[in-house]
């Protein structure tokens, strides 16, 4: 990696390390008893995305138009209007 990690991505990775370690475990690959490396998380502090700007929101919502319309299989046409039902719901202002 060329720079400090973020520490959701360090996050993940020790989440999956512990997992891979108590299925060792689990499994009797290895012991209880032995000592595991503690994985740090502390990683450059993420930033938070800004808002979505209008001109973003009318494109989004004029995409998603002909997107719901679409889909290969029959679950896919079934399921993208309630999606953008979801999406119109969440972009409402009150």
């Amino acid at each position: 990696m060329n720079c400090r990690p973020r520490t959701s991505k360090l996050n993940n990775f020790t989440s999956a390390w512990n997992r891979v370690i108590a299925t060792a475990v689990e499994r009797g690959y290895i012991s209880e008893r032995v000592p595991v490396p503690k994985l740090t998380t502390r990683g450059q502090k993420d930033k938070t995305r800004p808002a979505f700007s209008k001109a973003e929101v009318d494109q989004l919502l004029a995409y998603m138009v002909s997107w719901a319309l679409g889909g290969r299989l029959a679950v896919e046409r079934e399921m993208r209007p309630l999606l953008r039902d979801y999406v119109e719901l969440l972009l409402l202002k009150l």
